[in-house]
């Protein structure tokens, strides 16, 4: 059988791949171009069709692979040798043809984040700190103001108690926030009724302790 791997990171799927198959099998193909040619797929097909009583694995890396290069390795990823695993990587789904993605299943190695700056110190919210993040808001790029949402998020969740209808209104909050966000509305916009609403939250659950 085998499989395809996609990570944006070359490097790095090549070594989860190889940290997959240490040990014992063996890799007796593997090709690591900028276009994975028809060339190369004849190459891994003969290599697929030398027989071993040993688990063989055959190992493509590439940014691009030509059309009529994987149309030409349909026949071996449906019907593989006995001991045979095929790996295709590459950055992007989109790389390959339907009928290839049909045939193997397909895994996602996600690049590392970077650490980001914390916006917002939650457990020492209050009206200065929001203050703070509406100057800076407009700069923040979509993805951190995400992750800025799940951030509030588990804030919110270690909150406790917070009364029923104050507990729906942050939740209703966060949730139209990650919608806002979805449709690239402004951070603004979709972070500060979260912000306000913690607050709130925090300062109900002040009182209720």
């Amino acid at each position: 059988m085998g499989a395809i791997w996609i990570c944006p990171d070359k490097d790095r799927g090549l070594k989860h791949i190889f940290a997959q198959i240490d040990g014992a099998p063996r890799v007796v193909f593997y090709a690591q171009k900028e276009e994975f040619s028809v060339a190369e797929a004849r190459e891994l097909i003969a290599a697929a069709y030398v027989s071993s009583d040993k688990e063989k694995f055959l190992i493509a890396s590439a940014i691009g692979y030509n059309a009529n290069a994987q149309n030409a390795l349909l026949k071996l990823l449906e019907e593989p040798p006995r001991n045979i695993t095929v790996y295709l990587l590459a950055a992007k789904k989109s790389t390959f043809l339907a009928t290839v993605r049909s045939r193997l299943p397909l895994y996602v190695i996600d690049a590392p984040r970077a650490p980001s700056e914390r916006l917002i110190d939650f457990a020492n919210l209050d009206l200065q700190a929001i203050y703070e993040f509406v100057k800076v808001s407009g700069r923040l790029e979509r993805d951190r103001a995400k992750r800025l949402v799940e951030e509030a998020f588990d804030y919110f969740t270690a909150i406790k108690p917070v009364k029923p209808r104050l507990r729906k209104r942050t939740l209703d909050a966060i949730d139209r926030g990650f919608k806002m966000l979805g449709l690239n509305s402004g951070a603004i916009n979709a972070i500060l009724p979260i912000l306000l609403l913690l607050l709130e939250c925090k300062e109900s659950a002040k009182t209720s302790a």
